[in-house]
């Protein structure tokens, strides 16, 4: 069986905070955590680790989180010619 998905890719960014502000505060983040996400790339990536020829088209764009993508992609053993 071979596997086509036309999904989507979102670059997810949580922040960690020692607290949460109150009216009128600012609070400094610690930490910044970014994830690789969105339906289409992880149904790709759990079809191509499950050892299924996995075809993908995802709009990237041409900017860091393209890159990180297209790195996360390789990274996976997949290919993003596409």
């Amino acid at each position: 069986m071979n596997v086509f998905v036309l999904g989507s890719y979102v670059q997810a960014h949580s922040l960690f905070m020692p607290q949460l502000p109150s009216v009128g505060t600012s609070v400094t983040a610690e930490r910044l955590w970014i994830e690789h996400g969105g339906k289409g790339l992880n149904l790709a990536v759990a079809m191509h680790r499950l050892g299924l020829p996995t075809q993908t088209l995802i709009a990237v764009g041409n900017d860091p989180a393209g890159q990180a993508l297209c790195d996360y992609l390789h990274h996976e053993n997949m290919n993003s010619d596409g």
